[in-house]
């Protein structure tokens, strides 16, 4: 089985990933199903949700023992998309180096990877998945950024301790 199932590994478990929003609240998507997992087994989880379309704040909600605590601002976005996920990932390094030590930290796409990988440089996270929840190789209409997203894509399949999808044909 699993480590991550394993009762004597429970600590402090974070999940970063980019949602969509619609009236302030994020569209229930792949993460929320883990999230939702970690919350009802009562492990201490942070949920760092970055916005999709980039405009807009960075959101943080925290869960102990089941419940959960006030949802915070991280950041608000930069202008352009190409400074935003760059700021993304900068306020996923300092979120998860705020939190260490983080005993699994769970990236949700390429980007949250950086961040994740990042912090474990710095000695911030013990274990990394990677969750592959949305592959799509033309991500982006510029065949430039798409290329970058499948490089970064592969780094992080080929750097994380355990790897998920949510389909074969991402797999």
């Amino acid at each position: 089985g699993s480590r991550l199932m394993e009762p004597q590994v429970r600590k402090n478990i974070t999940v970063l990933c980019h949602a969509t929003f619609q009236d302030g609240k994020s569209v229930f998507g792949p993460a929320h199903s883990v999230v939702e997992y970690l919350v009802q087994a009562g492990w201490r989880t942070h949920f760092l949700e970055h916005p999709t379309d980039t405009i807009g704040a960075s959101h943080v909600t925290e869960y102990e023992a089941g419940i959960s605590l006030s949802p915070s601002v991280l950041q608000a976005s930069a202008p352009g998309i190409l400074l935003s996920y760059l700021r993304h990932v900068w306020a996923g390094l300092r979120f998860l180096l705020g939190r260490r030590p983080v005993s699994y930290a769970i990236a949700v796409d390429p980007l949250n990877f950086l961040s994740v990988w990042l912090a474990r440089r710095l000695g911030a996270v013990d274990r990394i998945v990677f969750y592959g929840a949305d592959y799509a190789v033309n991500r982006f209409s510029s065949w430039r950024l798409s290329a970058v997203y499948r490089r970064v894509d592969r780094f992080a399949a080929r750097h994380a301790d355990y790897v998920w999808s949510v389909s074969r044909a991402i797999a």
